[in-house]
């Protein structure tokens, strides 16, 4: 009997540091302890919506996807002003979990309300100091151009903001554009969502991260005893596809003409439109989670299609606003996502938008 623990003792010790050293030939750091499982899943933080199919649900907790008592991006609390505040501008910044998103690595000094909005809305407080400027950050995982629109119209309208800011596109490229057998509706890959509303049956069982075997056990047992906890699964018709290019070009008017529906929506409203387009490195680009079968050049095709639509549109509707980004380094991606910005990408584009943004309210 004690030969029997001593080799069930060796053999979890040998695995403890055979899993250790996979982790350091993977990252090239060794680590004592292991990942961090999330107690609270991203879903809970979205509801279904009459007209949206789903947006950010109200007044969230989670460090990760803090919401307001509006269901705005952020935790600090907005109203419904009656009329026009000569005092205050108010921005809306409407588009996907690019524009929601806070430092989802939480790096040291993790700050939840960081997410590049809100530090656009620092730099032109300290930039114009006879402004009041409020930032509302309406961004929400996986929205695509048409549901930025909608959003636009249902939820931002009515606390009246000065400008709109819509920063878009790779959703519709990734989940709608490239989808078989397109429909200019998007019903061709978006389902009505129904989130699920309980954490699941192992959000009970605690972090021991000194444990490599329990952790990883732990997150396997997560993977495929509960329900996903991205968004996506509960949005999309299909989440994994073949990428196909038979209808772009359907695809991609369809695109512009949401474009124009987000600028006139604004305009009716006496919101200025300002359009920016997708900031991306191409030399960082991977196959997006969603494709079985892709070609990267035809993406990237589709994704310069995406942001030539935004320049064309800014140009030809009388009223909006083109604004162009330039910092496109590899500090400002996250670490193998050439899509979300990292700590420092966020603070830098939250500077880089309220200095173009200055010039044109200017």
């Amino acid at each position: 009997m004690i030969h029997f623990i001593i080799l069930i003792f060796t053999s979890f010790i040998f695995l403890e540091f055979l899993l250790r050293f996979v982790k350091y030939l993977r990252s090239g750091k060794f680590e004592i302890f292991a990942i961090k499982l999330d107690k609270e899943k991203k879903y809970l933080s979205f509801q279904s919506h009459t007209y949206l199919g789903y947006t950010k649900s109200k007044n969230i907790t989670n460090p990760r996807y803090p919401s307001n008592n509006a269901g705005f991006a952020g935790s600090k609390d907005v109203n419904i002003r009656p009329g026009k505040n000569l005092n205050t501008i108010r921005i809306v910044v409407c588009g996907d979990s690019i524009v929601e998103q806070n430092d989802i690595d939480m790096e040291p000094k993790f700050d939840q309300e960081l997410t590049w909005p809100k530090s656009m809305e620092t730099n032109l407080n300290k930039a114009d100091k006879k402004g009041n400027y409020e930032v509302i950050n309406a961004g929400c995982s996986g929205y695509t151009v048409l549901e930025s629109t909608i959003h636009l119209l249902t939820k931002c309208v009515p606390y009246k903001p000065d400008y709109a800011i819509l920063y878009q596109g790779v959703n519709d490229a990734c989940c709608i554009q490239a989808f078989p057998d397109f429909v200019p509706d998007y019903t061709h890959a978006r389902r009505p969502p129904v989130f699920p509303t309980s954490n699941g049956f192992l959000h009970f069982l605690p972090n021991i991260r000194i444990s490599f075997i329990y952790q990883y056990s732990l997150l396997y047992l997560k993977k495929f005893l509960e329900k996903p906890t991205i968004v996506m699964p509960y949005i999309s018709c299909k989440l994994k596809y073949n990428m196909t290019f038979d209808q772009i070009q359907t695809a991609v008017e369809t695109y512009e003409d949401y474009l124009r529906s987000f600028c006139y929506i604004a305009l009716a409203h006496n919101i200025t439109p300002i359009l920016i387009p997708l900031l991306f490195n191409k030399e960082l680009i991977t196959k997006p989670y969603y494709f079985i079968d892709w070609d990267k050049e035809n993406f990237i095709e589709l994704l310069e299609m995406n942001r030539e639509s935004i320049r064309r549109i800014a140009s030809e509707i009388d009223g909006a606003v083109l604004l162009e980004l330039s910092d496109n380094k590899k500090d400002s991606f996250r670490d193998k996502d050439w899509l979300h910005f990292s700590k420092v990408g966020l603070e830098k584009t939250g500077k880089n938008v309220a200095t173009e943004f200055l010039k044109i309210h200017n």
